[in-house]
């Protein structure tokens, strides 16, 4: 079957036309992140309760970052309270919720003096660098030890004199993804069998590491050079066809 050359660069236009607004204006941007942990940083506390100590950043997504001075101060977290229950299994997965600890900044950093001693709830500083609310959505008790939980951060307030370019994207994302996990540490009670068994229980404790992250991203809607190519390539097709039905045939 006879195919004209208008009618297939017509086609030829409109698949570049598609392919170049799908990857060019619904472009997400890198995300910037950071990592934070050590080893007892946190402790599992009977009654539901994880009471975070300081702990110092790790990493980040751009190495050299200031990030890397802060300390991340969490307040205790209530874990029966944020999923409803009095006790819980190990392999049990929570998720499908969304659970505020209250209307108060309960995850901060600092690059002040800290007693990394001492519960971070004790020692609250009196202003932040940056701060959020937490949001849980997620809580798995993975095994005996270790416990994940994953969330997002909210009303995020950031100093105006910090440098951090990490911190700066992350406090105009779109959204700002929490993950944390407790695990094994070189000071857990191992004679408890698990920490559930410990936030089941009345009046046990134990320590845990602790690693986490914080993670952003949010849409770019500057295409990169190679999509702006692609973009004008599309559109320089289109006018083509257009002169081509306006030129009259000889």
């Amino acid at each position: 079957m006879y195919v004209s050359a208008r009618k297939t660069a017509g086609v030829v236009w409109v698949a570049l036309l598609v392919v170049g607004l799908t990857f060019g204006l619904a472009r997400s941007a890198a995300a910037s992140s950071f990592e934070f942990g050590g080893d007892n940083r946190i402790k599992v506390q009977s009654g539901g309760f994880i009471d975070p100590y300081y702990t110092p950043v790790t990493s980040s997504s751009s190495p050299g970052d200031s990030v890397s001075n802060y300390r991340v101060g969490i307040e205790r977290l209530n874990l029966f309270k944020a999923l409803g229950v009095t006790s819980v299994k190990v392999g049990q997965t929570y998720s499908g919720f969304d659970y505020t600890f209250g209307s108060d900044l309960d995850f901060w950093l600092t690059d002040g003096k800290v007693n990394l001693n001492s519960p971070a709830r004790n020692q609250e500083p009196s202003s932040y660098e940056f701060a959020g609310r937490i949001h849980l959505t997620s809580i798995t008790f993975a095994n005996n030890w270790e416990i994940n939980l994953t969330g997002y951060l909210s009303d995020i307030t950031i100093a105006p004199a910090v440098t951090s370019a990490v911190l700066n994207d992350l406090a105009q994302a779109d959204r700002v993804n929490l993950s944390l996990t407790l695990a094994w540490g070189s000071k857990t009670s191992g004679q408890y069998g698990s920490f559930v068994n410990v936030l089941n229980s009345k009046d046990k404790s134990s320590w845990a590491s602790l690693s986490g992250s914080l993670s952003g991203s949010s849409l770019s809607t500057v295409p990169e050079p190679s999509t702006a190519l692609l973009l004008a390539s599309s559109l320089g097709v289109g006018a083509w066809l257009r002169r081509r039905r306006r030129t009259p045939s000889v």
